[in-house]
């Protein structure tokens, strides 16, 4: 896997850092406050039971 800067960050700024459990924590508290600032409620539903809609690369192509 490649990782480039965009030019944005501070170059001394490392890339990733922490653990892997660390990151997903993070992801997390992110998501969370994303979702919270969007004004939505969260979420009540378990995840097992979310509704999701499957599309294919294919099926787009098709349309056009």
């Amino acid at each position: 896997m490649t990782i480039e800067r965009c030019g944005l960050q501070d170059q001394d700024e490392p890339l990733v850092g922490g653990t892997v459990s660390e990151r997903f924590a993070l992801v997390e508290e992110f998501s969370r406050e994303c979702w919270l600032l969007s004004g939505r409620p969260m979420p009540t539903l378990p995840r097992s039971e979310w509704t999701i809609r499957v599309l294919h690369l294919q099926d787009d192509h098709d349309q056009d």
